[in-house]
């Protein structure tokens, strides 16, 4: 030490730190910027803040994807820092991207929990915090593909719900079609306007009984509906009734109206019937 008189020796428990005059101030400048204490309180003041909104968000899918459905199933203290966390705080890079903010946000949101258990693997998730990201994909996928297994993949990733929450939603969606329909008395989509003008086309169906992979025939007839709506004429949407989305999956789906599951025999009373002479006759 006596060599080196700009060298101070700095005992650390069991060990000698040898540290330059000049170097003390810019050493201690250093720790004094990077409290990763301070740091880490203020991680957890921040996450305490948005799981406290997370936790006081309750919304119930009722059976439609309204306008703006994804921004009300989140918080805003949620979406404010994601969209800090992509896109940084300028305000023009956050709206950008915003889709891509509300899907992480949805995602955090149903794979939030108020407490865990430890000797729970799959996160439990509440009816009255389910995103409407996770709804979507999980009825996306169950139209489409109808795989049991891509579903429960998809809900271990956190990104669907679960199977059987699917199969309880279609029940309860089937459920309020079917009381619209015997409220109204008719079957016809969903989607159809009243005070539209619409045309129908009628074709057959045929099934190929040839193919290799066929296993039946079929002949059947399909009917298609085209609504023609004009700037001054949108139509007015027909009776839309809110699910139940606490039906059970093995809960029976509601009866058509009998207009539409009984169909009276047609005939040709006899003295209609047309001679092979080509003549009626009353016989």
């Amino acid at each position: 030490m006596e060599a080196f008189p700009d060298l101070q020796a700095h005992k650390q428990g069991r060990d000698v730190l040898l540290l330059f005059n000049d170097d003390v101030g810019a050493t201690i400048k250093l720790a004094t910027r990077t409290n990763y204490d301070d740091e880490a309180m203020i991680l957890y003041k921040a996450a305490q803040i948005v799981r406290k909104d997370m936790m006081a968000m309750q919304y119930i899918f009722n059976g439609t994807f309204e306008t703006g459905c994804q921004q009300n199933s989140v918080p805003q203290s949620l979406k404010t820092i994601v969209g800090m966390i992509l896109g940084g705080p300028n305000i023009k890079m956050q709206s950008i991207e915003e889709q891509t903010t509300l899907t992480s946000s949805q995602l955090l949101q149903f794979n939030s929990s108020i407490c865990r258990r430890k000797d729970s693997s799959p996160v439990f998730h509440s009816t009255e915090r389910e995103p409407f990201l996770s709804i979507y994909l999980g009825l996306l996928l169950h139209a489409e593909t109808r795989k049991r297994g891509l579903i429960h993949k998809m809900y271990f990733l956190g990104l669907s719900l679960s199977y059987d929450r699917i199969m309880n939603l279609s029940t309860a969606l089937g459920n309020s079609i079917c009381e619209a329909f015997n409220i109204e008395n008719v079957v016809c989509p969903a989607k159809l306007r009243s005070g539209v003008f619409t045309t129908a086309a009628v074709n057959n169906i045929y099934h190929n009984p040839s193919s290799t992979t066929a296993k039946g025939s079929l002949h059947g007839t399909v009917i298609s509906l085209f609504q023609h709506p004009v700037p001054g004429n949108v139509g007015v949407e027909r009776l839309t009734i809110p699910i139940d989305s606490t039906v059970s999956k093995r809960e029976n789906l509601k009866p058509l109206p009998k207009a539409y599951t009984i169909v009276p025999p047609v005939f040709l009373r006899k003295e209609t019937c047309r001679n092979t002479n080509g003549s009626w006759s009353d016989d």
